[in-house]
């Protein structure tokens, strides 16, 4: 909904330009500074609004197995979690899959990142694997690509949360509510027990496999 909001502010904002810019050419100075203040109220407002909105603290929901997350083409989902007791803590384990839902064309995602997060808002970023592809790894059209990342979590952690988002400016970073501007995540999942158990197996390799026409589980959510 927030998606279709900017892409119709972005619209509106290049007909005022232009229709502001003919105005001046055809010497109606008066009419085409009041659409040009009418626009900047506007784009004032918009950020506004987005910058506020970022600034709300995300909540934490509950993870969804096999969702999809996409930033335009590409898209992201969670098949799991492993945990693995070490000697000074745990070994988590995300099971990923990175799909293309392109015509043509690679996609990838360079800037998406994952951390997980305590109670005591600790960040633990993943263990560098060059085994493994990056969630920067590159995606033929209609196809998926299996990966897995791990972190090294310390026994004191307590209410572990998987966050997600995009570093840098982007389109959709305009988008209300996604607060990649003040770099905030997109995806804040809170990790429970029943998870742990999902991914025994999952993630050890990786491997492309066509989409599948349908999909079991909830819908797409697009950003």
């Amino acid at each position: 909904m927030m998606s279709i909001v900017l892409f119709a502010a972005t619209l509106l904002s290049i007909m005022a330009l232009m229709a502001t810019a003919g105005l001046y050419l055809n010497k109606q100075a008066p009419l085409a500074t009041g659409i040009f203040r009418g626009w900047a109220i506007g784009v004032a407002v918009y950020i506004t609004v987005l910058g506020f909105v970022a600034m709300v603290p995300k909540k934490t929901s509950a993870l969804t197995r096999r969702t999809s997350y996409c930033e335009d083409d590409w898209c992201m989902s969670i098949d799991g979690i492993s945990r693995e007791p070490v000697s000074n803590g745990f070994v988590y384990r995300v099971a990923i899959r990175i799909s293309s839902y392109a015509n043509k064309g690679t996609r990838s995602a360079e800037s998406a990142w994952i951390e997980l997060v305590d109670e005591s808002n600790r960040h633990f970023s993943p263990v560098n694997d060059p085994s493994l592809p990056g969630l920067d790894t590159e995606v033929d059209p209609g196809q998926s690509v299996n990966t897995a990342l791990t972190f090294d979590v310390p026994s004191g952690a307590k209410k572990l949360a998987l966050w997600g988002g995009l570093n840098g400016v982007h389109y959709s970073s305009f988008v209300i509510g996604n607060g990649d501007l003040l770099g905030k995540p997109r995806l804040k999942f809170a990790i429970q027990q029943a998870y742990f158990t999902i991914a025994r197996g999952i993630g050890n390799t990786s491997y492309r496999n066509p989409i599948p026409e349908t999909t079991a589980g909830s819908p797409s959510r697009r950003a």
